[in-house]
């Protein structure tokens, strides 16, 4: 194995990457040790401790009665910063901190609200990272009425972050038509009652005037703007469901598969594959060792209030002894004694804010005269304390470093020490901004690793800097299990979302694999633009160990803030006694308050090591069967269904897939469970793009008996090279409206259509490329679309001046009778 000469990180920032796990137990039914962590910047105030607890001992007993007596909440650790005033009865924290607590109390970046969230992004029944809460949150009372109770608000994100359990509402698709053919609102469970309004004019309160909402027939819903208002508890009777709204008391249950609505288009359906949420959870280890105890009492929950003063770090050596974890930085041995020397050093807690960002962290192993290029960003959010470090195997490089003005550095300015081969460009002030471009030349005449690392502190203090971090969905793992690798890129606690994040995964013999993590929302990546960038790791070499680092830029402004996902339900108002009471609206988050303003930027990130097992010798099987497409949607434009969705591969997310097999019913639930026997659509011709792309198809159906107003439900797989057919996708659906097309561009051989739903032979037409068809081509040349429409429109006219003709003509012959 080539030993790499891994780069001396700064020891703050290896402590803000340091891995995330949560030290929360299960005993006897109790969770232990959660931990609750107040971000510096908040103000002090003793009151949110106290509203901390009053919110747990509530949540504890919502969560024992709502996982039918097995759980329950016995013991906080609430960790209070050290810029609040120190207290008799504050005890000091062992390993517990900010970045790897339970809950989160802070600010938001952005102005967005006090939406209390969880940042989950693992699969169905994975925990998810962290549960934020803002301290308006906490302290005001105001927004009792727009989310609920407190501590039944805790629990619905606790399920988030415990049991991997998602939304059941769905803020960009509120409605959806069910198989009753009626429009309902996207919650569950259906047997919530409510009114569909839309708001006449900005207000909230009970003097707003209303009206009823209209159907808009080009989408087959209502307008846009109408919003679903609950009856008051007082009316409601429906016990569930605490994954789409905790705020009625008579809430109490999750979703079971009784009353789970498998109809709702939200992520909890497309998730977890129609389950509900209660059948994700009992399938938790929480709840399979509590079993249920009708005659116990919770405890009160006892609480530790914790502060830190000073802390040391701990050096933790693996049992290989290869490598060396500091956080989550792998360290090799020989670097050990300048770790030694870090790990006496001594911080305050606070100081864990002002931490550097990792803007670059490269190496590679250089033949003779061969060089190690590459380029770095300081963006707006960066600049102070800049510093350039430069390693290597045998002998300095010659470096050669240019600032955006065009001033070069060499190894001349470069202080260097050969007893650790590191030399370190310090910059005083803010350094400029903009592109930095590096080269590290090997001069010897042997093969040598030479590396970089960059990094640079916030500019600002009251601008929080763009910061990525990575890590895998596990650290061991067996072949031929495949992996998940996952990136998060945020400012602040908004996330950032448009850049390039290239993940670097290494075995120890130096074999090295790369491969773009996306944020498209297809595959294993759950929501598309949420700031988290995944991909599957199937690319096993051999048994051992591998190291994982991502790269992440942005050069063409692309990048942009977004808001969080799985967070609690904003009410935007209900019903009580006939009367409608609307919340205030919520906080406007417009595109220029989420356009990011940093330019272009570069950032890496370590996410440390794991370990592969049982990996047979010899070329591999293909094994892997394509992705399952989760993100098939249905959008009626212009009377006619246009059915999108992202393409997967060959082996699950990699590669292309080989063909698509597309069925459709007008039974959601036949679709769903029999997709087999589903009405089959002819997609012989379409040819699949690679993973990650954009896929379009037309379906318009000819001379088939549909009835006006039919709602079309569409399923898809994909198949591999080898016949492997992916699990079935999502359920999308459509209403049909007959309406005169014109004539399709493309025909495709009428379909068999021998199913009880559809018995009528068809055709459909196939665009691959529908949205935003120009009327020319390339070559200037009216399409052959536009040639159709003009066709048509001359064809209608002149019928119907034939026919004025013909009226005209029997007028003047029957003068003087009324015809």
């Amino acid at each position: 194995m080539v030993h790499r000469n891994l780069l001396v990180l700064l020891l703050i920032s290896q402590l803000f990457n340091a891995s995330k796990g949560s030290q929360v137990k299960v005993i006897d039914g109790g969770y232990e040790d959660i931990v609750f962590a107040i971000h510096p910047d908040v103000k002090e105030d003793n009151k949110m401790i106290h509203k901390i607890q009053e919110m747990v001992k509530e949540a504890s007993s919502y969560l024992f009665q709502a996982t039918k007596k097995r759980l329950f909440i016995r013991s906080v650790k609430i960790l209070i910063p050290s810029t609040w005033t120190p207290g008799n009865d504050y005890t000091k924290p062992a390993t517990e901190t900010y970045n790897t607590a339970d809950i989160i109390i802070s600010h938001p970046y952005l102005k967005y609200g006090d939406d209390p969230y969880t940042l989950q992004y693992g699969r169905c029944g994975e925990p998810g990272r962290y549960i934020h809460l803002t301290p308006n949150f906490l302290q005001d009372d105001n927004l009792l009425s727009v989310y609920g109770p407190r501590g039944r608000v805790f629990v619905h994100e606790w399920a988030h972050l415990r049991w991997g359990v998602y939304d059941e509402y769905n803020e960009d698709k509120p409605y959806y038509v069910s198989g009753s053919s009626k429009v309902e609102a996207t919650r569950c469970s259906p047997d919530i009652w409510g009114i569909n309004v839309m708001k006449t004019s900005e207000c909230f309160g009970e003097s707003c005037p209303t009206k009823a909402c209209l159907f808009d027939s080009a989408i087959g819903l209502y307008e846009e703007g109408c919003v679903f208002l609950p009856y008051t508890s007082t009316s409601q009777f429906s016990q569930e469901s605490i994954m789409y709204t905790p705020a009625f008391s008579t809430v109490t249950d999750f979703c079971d598969s009784n009353t789970h609505n498998t109809e709702a288009p939200n992520l909890q359906n497309r998730m977890c594959n129609f389950r509900s949420t209660w059948d994700v959870i009992k399938d938790s280890t929480d709840i399979s060792f509590s079993p249920p105890r009708p005659d116990f009492s919770p405890p009160v929950p006892s609480f530790t209030l914790m502060q830190y003063r000073d802390r040391g770090i701990t050096v933790v050596r693996d049992a290989s002894g290869s490598m060396i974890m500091v956080g989550s930085r792998i360290i090799q041995p020989f670097q050990m004694q300048y770790w030694l020397v870090l790990s006496r050093t001594i911080i305050n807690f606070a100081i864990c804010f002002i931490i550097n960002t990792q803007l670059e962290s490269t190496d590679l192993d250089l033949k003779p005269r061969a060089c190690l290029n590459g380029t770095i960003f300081i963006d707006r959010t960066v600049g102070n304390d800049t510093s350039f470090m430069v390693t290597w195997q045998t002998a300095i490089p010659d470096i050669h470093l240019q600032d955006p003005e065009g001033i070069i550095y060499t190894q001349v300015q470069f202080s260097s020490t050969a007893t650790s081969k590191l030399s370190t460009l310090q910059l005083s002030g803010t350094a400029k901004r903009g592109r930095w471009d590096y080269g590290l030349c090997n001069p010897l005449t042997s093969n040598q690793v030479v590396g970089i690392t960059a990094e640079s502190k916030a500019a600002d203090n009251n601008v929080p800097p763009i910061i990525a971090s990575c890590h895998m969905n596990s650290n061991t793992n067996d072949y031929p299990k495949p992996m998940v690798i996952y990136a998060s890129l945020s400012q602040g606690l908004v996330p950032v979302t448009g850049a390039k994040v290239t993940a670097m995964i290494e075995s120890e013999s130096g074999t090295l694999v790369t491969t773009e993590l996306l944020d498209n929302g297809a595959g294993v990546d759950i929501a598309i633009n949420d700031g988290i960038y995944s991909r599957y790791f199937t690319s096993f070499t051999e048994n051992g160990k591998y190291s994982l680092k991502v790269r992440v830029i942005s050069e063409d402004n692309q990048s942009r803030l977004t808001l969080p996902r799985s967070r609690a339900l904003y009410i935007p108002g209900y019903i009580d006694n006939d009367k409608i009471f609307l919340n205030p609206p919520k906080p406007n988050i417009t595109d220029e308050d989420l356009q990011h303003n940093c330019g272009a930027f570069s950032r890496a990130a370590s996410g440390g090591s794991f370990v592969v097992s049982n990996i047979p010798s010899g070329v591999l099987p293909d094994i892997h069967t394509p992705e399952k497409i989760s993100d098939l949607e249905a959008k009626l434009v212009q009377f006619r269904t246009i059915l999108s969705w992202t393409a997967t591969g060959d082996d699950l997310d990699q590669g292309q897939a080989s063909k698509y097999e597309l069925r459709m019913n007008t039974d959601p639930q036949r679709i769903r469970d029999h997709f087999e026997t589903s009405t089959l659509v002819n997609t012989d011709s379409f040819i699949p793009q690679p993973a990650g792309f954009k896929e379009n198809f037309l379906f318009v159906p000819e001379s088939i008996t549909i009835a006006n107003g039919t709602t079309l439900y569409f399923a898809i797989v994909a198949i591999d090279k080898m016949g492997q057919k992916s699990d079935r996708s999502n359920i999308a659906q459509s209403v049909f409206y007959n309406v005169p097309l014109p004539p399709p561009t493309t025909s495709i051989p009428n379909a068999d259509t021998t199913r009880q739903e559809l018995t009528t032979a068809h055709k459909l037409t196939l665009i691959t490329s529908v949205l935003n068809t120009p009327s020319k081509d390339s070559n200037g040349k009216i399409s052959t679309l536009a040639i159709t429409a003009i066709v048509c429109s001359a064809v209608v006219l002149i019928c119907l001046i034939v026919c004025i003709v013909i009226c005209v003509e029997a007028c003047k012959k029957n003068k003087g009778h009324h015809v």
